[in-house]
This record gives C-alpha cells, sequence and structure tokens, in this order.
C-alpha cells in the first residue's frame, strides 16, 4: 500500500490516500523482472510494505537502490514469527527521513492486533529495539503523521562522518597562523557536531585536485568524492544552482556572495594637469569666451556713452584682467553703465577665483584619475579581458552562454589561467602580474579575491575592486542525494543564523587577515611638495622662457634703424 499527500505534520491518516501493490507486482520485482509498469510514486511521503514469511529481496536490487526514493516509509509486517529488524538496515529503507516499522505481537495472533513502533537508527550505533515502543492498534493513537514517526535524528549517536573538503577557500576555511584549521564552515561544523553528537573527518582537497563542476556528465572534485568517494558533506564555496539541486542535498544557505572583480587601477594624470583640474573643459571655455568679450563690450559702450576712463582698448583690456586676478585699477569708472559692467564684473571674477582656490585645494593633494569603471556594463565596453583560475569553477561557461550581452562578452573576453600548483610564486601570481600590466582584471569569489590582493604585492595605487558581483548565490553545505539526516543540520544551522554567529564568524575571519581595517583607515595628513605643486612651477619656468624672448626680441629690435612700436599710448 501506497499512503501519498501526508507531507505535512499533524496530517489525519484518515485523509490519506492508499493505493495497492498486487503480490504479483512484488513477485515479478524478486524474480528481476521490471517490465511492469511501476505504481510506486517516487513523490509519495509514506510507503506501507505487507509482509509475508520473507524478506522482498527486491528491495536490495540495484534498480531500487536507484530509483526507490521516498522521504517517509512504514513497513508492516503481520508475521508474528519473522524478526524484521535486519530488513531495517536495507539503505533502500534507511536513508529515508522518517521510518518506522509496526510488528504484530505474537500473543495476539488469534486474531487481535497489538503494534511495535520501532525506530532504526541510520548509522546502526543501536540495533533496532522492537519492545521500544508498544502500543495497542487504536486509530485515536494513530491519528497524525507525528503519532506514528519519530525523530531518527535526535543526534548522531557518535558517528563519524566524511567531510570532501579543500582548505584553501577564505573565509570559509582556511590555515591558521599557528596550522589549525579555521573560516566560517569550521566554525559552524564545529557547533553543529558538538550539538548532535558526532566527529568528522576532512581533506585537504579533493582527490582529482578539482574544484567541483559538471563536465561530460560527470561531477568532479568535491562534488564527485561526495557521490562516489565515500563522503558525507562538503563545506566549501558551492552557491545554490539547479543543476547542483538535482544532484545533492543542500542545507540552509548561510552566506550570500557572488564573483567579484579586482581592476588595474587607471594610470594618474600628470601632476602639472591638477592646476587646471578644478575646473571642467566647460568651466574653462566660458571663462576664456568671457575674458575676450568682457573688455571688448566694457570699452565699445563706454565710448559710446563718452565717459571711458580708458583711451585705448589695450588699456581697457588691462583694467578688465587686473580686475579678474584682484588687481586694483588707478581711476574710478565715471559713467553708470561702465560701473554697472564692472560691478557685475568684479563680482563674477570674484566667485570665479574663490571656486578655483578652493577647488585647487584638494586637487594638489589627491590623486588624479581618468573616469574609473563603476559597472559591468562599463568593464564589458572597456578593452580590459577577464582572467579566472582554472580550478573547474561554472562561471566561465555560465558567462559565455548568459542571455545577458555584458556577461556574455565578459565570457568571450575570459582567460582561463592554469591551475600550477608548482609556481613558486603561488598560483595567482601570472594573474598579478596580467593585472600590473593593465591588460586583465581578475574575478573570483568576493571574499577570497580580497584575500589574494591582500597576499599580493600590490599597491593600493595599483587597484581597485568593483561594486557590482555576477552571479551571486547562496552557500550551503551539500550532502548526496536523499541524505536522510540533512534536517538536523538544518535546524542547527538555523539557529547559529538566528543568534548572529555566522554573521560574527565572517567579520571576525576578515578582521584577521586586516582586510576590514585597511578599507575604513582613515587617510593621514600629507604636506604639499613638489610633486604636488608642478604646476605653479611649469608656470613660472614657461614665465622665465617668455621674458627671456622678450627681453631678446627687444634687444634686437633696439638694433634697427625703425623706431621701436608703441602698443599702449
Amino acid at each position: 500500500m501506497i499512503y501519498e499527500n501526508s507531507k505535512y505534520n499533524n496530517t489525519p491518516t484518515s485523509n490519506l490516500q492508499i493505493d495497492a501493490c498486487s503480490s504479483e507486482y512484488f513477485d515479478a520485482l524478486s524474480t528481476g523482472n521490471q517490465s511492469l509498469p511501476s505504481p510506486i510514486n517516487q513523490r509519495s511521503d509514506i510507503v506501507a510494505i505487507v509482509l509475508s514469511t520473507t524478506f522482498p529481496m527486491w528491495l536490495n536490487s540495484d534498480y531500487h537502490k536507484k530509483y526507490w526514493l521516498f522521504k517517509s516509509v512504514i513497513v508492516v509486517d503481520f508475521n508474528s514469527l519473522m524478526d524484521s529488524r535486519d530488513l531495517m538496515e536495507y539503505m533502500v529503507l534507511k536513508r529515508a527521513r522518517d521510518l518506522v516499522l509496526l510488528k504484530a505481537l505474537p500473543a495476539y495472533a488469534d486474531g487481535e492486533i497489538a503494534v511495535h513502533l520501532c525506530t532504526p537508527s541510520y548509522f546502526g550505533r543501536r540495533q533496532p529495539d522492537i519492545q521500544t515502543l508498544c502500543r495497542q492498534w487504536d486509530k485515536n493513537n494513530f491519528a497524525s503523521y507525528d503519532t506514528i514517526f519519530e525523530n531518527r535524528f535526535r543526534d548522531f549517536e557518535g558517528e563519524v562522518l566524511h567531510v570532501a573538503s579543500d582548505i584553501d577557500d577564505f573565509p570559509l576555511l582556511i590555515i591558521a597562523e599557528n596550522g589549525s584549521r579555521a573560516g566560517i564552515s569550521k566554525s559552524i561544523m564545529d557547533a553543529v557536531s558538538s550539538n548532535s553528537n558526532f566527529s568528522y573527518t576532512s581533506t585537504i582537497q579533493s582527490n582529482d585536485e578539482l574544484w567541483g563542476d559538471f563536465e561530460d556528465g560527470c561531477w568532479t572534485g568535491l562534488l564527485k568524492d561526495l557521490l562516489d568517494g565515500g563522503k558525507n558533506v562538503t563545506i566549501n564555496y558551492f552557491t545554490l544552482t539547479e543543476e547542483r539541486a538535482n544532484s545533492f542535498d543542500f542545507s540552509v544557505p548561510f552566506l550570500f556572495e557572488g564573483f567579484g572583480f579586482v581592476l588595474p587601477a587607471p594610470t594618474p594624470y600628470p601632476p602639472w594637469r591638477r592646476l587646471f583640474n578644478p575646473f571642467s573643459i566647460n568651466v574653462w571655455l566660458g571663462i576664456l569666451v568671457t575674458l575676450l568679450i568682457m573688455p571688448v563690450l566694457i570699452h565699445f559702450l563706454a565710448k559710446m556713452s563718452g565717459t571711458s576712463i580708458c583711451r585705448t582698448f589695450g588699456q581697457t583690456a588691462l583694467a578688465v584682467f587686473k580686475s579678474f586676478i584682484w588687481q586694483g585699477i588707478t581711476r574710478q569708472p565715471k559713467g553708470d553703465t561702465e560701473r554697472s559692467l564692472y560691478m557685475a564684473w568684479w563680482w563674477w571674477g570674484f566667485f570665479i577665483s574663490y571656486s578655483y582656490t578652493s577647488n585647487l585645494v584638494a586637487e594638489l593633494t589627491l590623486p588624479d584619475f581618468p573616469p574609473i569603471i563603476t559597472s559591468v556594463h562599463e568593464l564589458a565596453k572597456s578593452p580590459l579581458r577577464i582572467m579566472m583560475l582554472d580550478y573547474g569553477e561554472f562561471l566561465p561557461d555560465t558567462l559565455r552562454t548568459s542571455d545577458d550581452p555584458d556577461l556574455r562578452t565578459l565570457g568571450v573576453r575570459m582567460d582561463l589561467h592554469p591551475f600550477n600548483e608548482s609556481d613558486p610564486r603561488g598560483l595567482y601570481a601570472g594573474m598579478i602580474d596580467a593585472l600590473k600590466a593593465r591588460t586583465h582584471a581578475i574575478t573570483e569569489t568576493s571574499s577570497y579575491l580580497r584575500l589574494v590582493v591582500r597576499d599580493s604585492d600590490l599597491s593600493p595605487t595599483d587597484f581597485f575592486f568593483l561594486r557590482d558581483q555576477v552571479y551571486p548565490g547562496s552557500v550551503a553545505f551539500f550532502f548526496p542525494k536523499y541524505s536522510p539526516w540533512k534536517g538536523k543540520f538544518d535546524t542547527d544551522i538555523q539557529s547559529l543564523l538566528e543568534g548572529g554567529f555566522v554573521t560574527k564568524w565572517r567579520d571576525e575571519a576578515m578582521a584577521s587577515l586586516g582586510l576590514m581595517g585597511a578599507e575604513l583607515e582613515e587617510s593621514s595628513v600629507e604636506s604639499l611638495s613638489l610633486y604636488h605643486l608642478q604646476g605653479p612651477f611649469v608656470i613660472i619656468f614657461i614665465g622665465w622662457i617668455l621674458s627671456f624672448l622678450v627681453v631678446v626680441a627687444e634687444f634686437l629690435g633696439s638694433k634697427l634703424p625703425c623706431k621701436p612700436l608703441t602698443v599702449f599710448t
């Protein structure tokens, strides 16, 4: 019999749908005949198996080990003379999340039925005790899901779990300065194992030395070890994807993170350009046009009104330019027209001069960079290529096949750096060289990318982190498919999340490597140096050259027989 639609606790058993499995079906399966259509729905939550005088050997067949997957199973044995406890050790039954044995008592073999409820251990640390629970059959005693099934995983009974892990995975797993293992995942596993009564072993890296990807129809790396390497859980950086969810069970997510980018900082402008940086090019053009128009306007209107204080245009232009640089004029304007024009001009020059001086203070002490890339869209439009370490992540293929044009562009322009552990400079040395050459940006999981940069010889002016991330996802522990005890992990991890422990461990991991304080460090006060003041010295040097050229011109002109040209009269 198959009981369906009872996935929710406290579901009345009277509401369960019952389907029949004929004895011919079981006989056919026990002889290896699998041509009959299977009445067993893999979406079922409760399965009742009726036993006779022998064990149903079909449960131990390879076919059912692969396809017989149920969350909850009830085994009913009406043969009071047979010990059914060995049957409960079949893996096809043990991997059910909820499992119970209902067995008739010999004392009631004459027709009246009593029931033993036996909840077997998944790990086999204790033999299923058929006398554990004994209840007279009564529909009120078994009225709901909870009254039939008990929690099989109150703890792990001292079991040893085997963890597929890679210790180079900041901030989840790292080697601390004292040589011990540390990180967020290590802290979570320690807390869960202490609360759930189990110990665990871990590995340095996967058997094939890959991370874990789906290639040519097979999983590699840590995920391959999880499938066929005898491992129970992997605690490294794996985000939830549809492909992984179809092949593995996963825990409550405990971290949300994506792939970040570190880009080469643009080459700073020459320091002498800082003299012109207080204003944009449009402002400088506006000032130039105003300086050209204003002398003409003042001279023309003053001549028309007959009140000009300057006899020539050259004198008018000189008076206008002197007032712009805060130099006084010797004569006061006489006419109202000339006064109003000079007043507007002086106020304009006052605001322009103060604005320039205020901005110049900051420009002289701050590096002058061209506009930086601020988004994935701008990165895709830039000439930079992308580089990533080739350790079997899904990102390169996912980018190349993305529907988003910017992500697809990044995927096409991605270069994979060989995973070469024999390089004495480290795995990422070649990628750092490409970053210094300003030809590539580097991508890696966001937190680990900061560790890579910190351990490199990059200076703070060589790089910057892009704020955008791609494919952010939920990080979780992964288990073999249909691991019935994953719910215990979910409960404990959720408690750690709600208590703020995971956030605390992440902050501690980042702070221990100086990756948080460095970003918050205040800039120190710096005295102005010749490097900062190149602009004014360039101007005075140009002035010296012009003065020398004027002296030479005047000297040569004095040797000529003609009378020197008088500009101002």
